[in-house]
């Protein structure tokens, strides 16, 4: 089972448009997908709620989550997102943003993926949350794999030709970048608004692909840290 957590304590950068996007990917591939909701608005959940996508949709508390943890660390189990993890082939995680609220979410997930936009805001907020992330990858041998792509990058823009710079200042500090980048696109915009998904519409099929590409690359780096005789899911 393996557990993505989208995460980054910037709001507006994707993260649950991604989220979701990804659950249904997985779902849509025959993975039996849950996605959590870890965040007070809830607007991940309410989105799968409101379309069937085949993926099974919880609002977990901050609160739920730490307790929870707490209690699966008590008996000596190895700690996850949802009691019944073992019943789904993936758990995808939409994290809140505020880091201190947010940690729990670290201590459960495998994989920590950070869409940034490229301008310099997001990318300083961006380089606080992989600071985050860090410190509990210290104490938990490893996890979360952090893992970073660009979103809005249209190359078109000043930012966007410059998002070469801002690659390699995350790999840098050790942090890999999908090569594949997300354009900004009105067609998610209007996904949502229909409560449905780019891949399920015909104005956003460029989208989609351009999307599952971003994914893609996340699948496989996640299969290469976690299915390679890593540590295991132990939280500190």
């Amino acid at each position: 089972m393996l557990t993505l957590a989208y995460f980054n304590q910037k709001g507006g950068v994707g993260k649950t448009t991604s989220a979701v996007h990804h659950a249904v990917r997985l779902s849509q591939r025959g993975l039996n997908t849950a996605l959590v909701d870890v965040d007070r608005q809830r607007h991940a959940s309410r989105w799968v709620e409101a379309s069937p996508f085949g993926v099974t949709a919880h609002y977990v508390s901050p609160q739920e989550l730490s307790e929870s943890i707490r209690h699966q660390v008590a008996k000596g189990e190895n700690p996850s997102a949802l009691p019944d993890a073992g019943a789904f082939d993936v758990i995808v995680i939409d994290a809140p943003g505020q880091l201190d609220v947010a940690k729990p979410v670290l201590l459960v997930a495998d994989v920590a993926v950070i869409p940034c936009v490229p301008s310099p805001d997001d990318v300083n907020s961006t380089i606080e949350t992989l600071m985050a992330i860090q410190r509990v990858r210290q104490k938990r041998q490893g996890r979360p794999y952090p893992i970073v792509f660009l979103n809005r990058a249209d190359r078109r823009s000043k930012l966007g030709r410059e998002s070469g710079l801002l690659v390699a200042e995350f790999e840098r500090v050790g942090v890999p970048v999908c090569t594949a980048t997300l354009p900004h696109r009105a067609a998610f915009a209007r996904a949502r608004d229909a409560d449905t998904v780019v891949g399920a519409v015909r104005f956003g099929r460029k989208a989609a692909r351009e999307m599952d590409a971003v994914f893609e690359e996340i699948e496989a780096y996640g299969r290469d840290k976690t299915e390679s005789g890593g540590p295991s899911r132990r939280a500190a």
